[in-house]
């Protein structure tokens, strides 16, 4: 009984669906007119899903859209069991490895609403996604109204505009990306100027070190890491940006400023301690332009101490701060990277597309018990835009990492401290995406 429920309440809801997807043509919206006894077209906005509902009068919208991303993989040299192509992951020294792989990253399902308020509409949208576990988690849940947005979505010490479409969803690892909880305010001056401010949820994985430096004498010789402990941040990210929309591109500036808190132990014995504080910052530059109707130049440049949470390879990783034991407390470590992506559509109906991009990740000598110096990233792709709900692609991926060998780890590279050791990866990936 409870089956036929299950299978009766599905039908109610697939029907009608079914039905109101038909009536959709051209990405457009459909709404019933009682009166005229057929549908008509109603408004509808570039990045609505292709499949929505409007009430009557049209100041309701309801849609649902997704996309389901099929993406095999297989590493040449230096394989991995990341389904994503991290520069900062790859082994040292390099592994003779290879490795063949499926991945679901990318595919997502989100639904989006928009009410009219006054003149204006207030957006809603939450989007649900699997990651590298198969676990569903919460990519992005916000609201949208007169410039304020308040939840969780891309942070603004990003430029969307500026990324490089690859087949590989972790894309080049000096690129800022990633998801945040917000306030924040964007505002146009002119259809030319914009500006944004926004107060972000602050996250900070502290550092770790496996060095035989990892004491000070002052605390009974106990590794600073054991007397290293989380505590509550007290501050938001602070972040600004400026943009400039031109007639064949534009540009952003955005500046970033941070007041991370951490607790350490002075005596291991009594679980005595201070709060210690430390201030980290950056800024990013970066642009588009349109060379020619089918050539497309994109760049970005990002700066900085303590910035290690809004930087692709590095997020995760504890690359905010490093521990300078001389001071006994930890200082931001400095960071900074740059890429230069090429974009060319192949025909008239853009349909067949190619994208160029390179990037290298540069990391402060600060830090003697990090081994962690630099790295590289080239990717060289093309996608076939077959219809617009299926697209197909390949990608051939090169990383390249350098670490400084520490007295901890001379032993195992066999080579003095102080020198370099290097480690190659490379990856190829082909893809098929269907959007609905």
């Amino acid at each position: 009984m409870k089956r036929s429920l299950h299978l009766f309440a599905l039908l109610t809801l697939l029907v009608p669906a079914a039905h109101a997807q038909r009536i959709i043509r051209n990405d457009s919206i459909m709404r019933y007119n009682p009166e005229q006894g057929y549908f008509q077209k109603a408004y509808v906005d570039a990045s609505d899903p292709r499949f929505m509902l409007a009430n009557q009068d049209g100041t309701f919208y309801f849609g649902v859209g997704g996309q389901i991303r099929f993406t095999p993989y297989y590493d040449f040299v230096g394989a991995t069991d990341s389904q994503e192509f991290s520069t900062a992951d790859i082994e040292m020294p390099t592994s003779n490895a290879r490795h063949f792989g499926y991945a679901m990253l990318g595919t997502h399902l989100y639904i989006k609403t928009r009410i009219k308020i006054g003149q204006r509409y207030m957006v809603g949208y939450i989007r649900f996604q699997p990651n590298a576990d198969n676990e569903i988690t919460l990519g992005q849940a916000y609201l949208s109204y007169y410039g304020f947005t308040i939840g969780r979505t891309y942070t603004l010490f990003n430029d969307l505009q500026a990324g490089v479409q690859t087949v590989d969803t972790k894309g080049v690892c000096t690129s800022v990306g990633g998801c945040n909880y917000m306030i924040a305010y964007n505002h146009s001056f002119s259809p030319n100027w914009q500006v944004g401010v926004a107060a972000e949820k602050p996250s900070f994985p502290l550092p770790t070190t496996t060095s035989s430096l990892n004491y000070s004498p002052e605390a009974n010789a106990a590794p600073f890491t054991d007397r290293l402990y989380e505590e509550y941040q007290g501050m938001p990210n602070l972040i600004a940006r400026v943009i400039y929309q031109g007639k064949h591109g534009h540009f952003q500036a955005a500046a970033l400023y941070r007041h991370l808190h951490y607790y350490l132990y002075d005596d291991l014995q009594t679980y005595q301690g201070t709060s210690h504080t430390v201030s980290a910052y950056g800024f990013a530059l970066s642009g588009t332009w349109n060379i020619n109707q089918r050539l497309f130049l994109t760049g970005s440049y990002v700066g900085g101490k303590g910035i290690g949470e809004y930087v692709n390879a590095l997020g995760g990783k504890g690359f905010d701060t490093y521990i300078d034991l001389a001071d006994d407390r930890l200082q931001p470590y400095g960071a900074a990277g740059a890429y230069v992506g090429l974009q060319y559509t192949w025909n008239q109906k853009r349909t067949l597309a190619s994208s160029l991009v390179g990037g290298a990740l540069l990391m402060d000598d600060d830090d003697p018990n990090r081994q962690f110096r630099a790295s590289y990233y080239i990717a060289a792709n093309l996608f076939w835009n077959i219809n617009p709900f299926l697209q197909v692609g390949g990608e051939v991926c090169f990383g390249a990492k350098t670490n400084k060998v520490t007295d901890a780890t001379s032993i195992y590279y066999n080579a003095p401290a102080g020198s370099r050791v290097h480690g190659i990866a490379s990856r190829f990936n082909i893809m098929a995406q269907y959007t609905f």
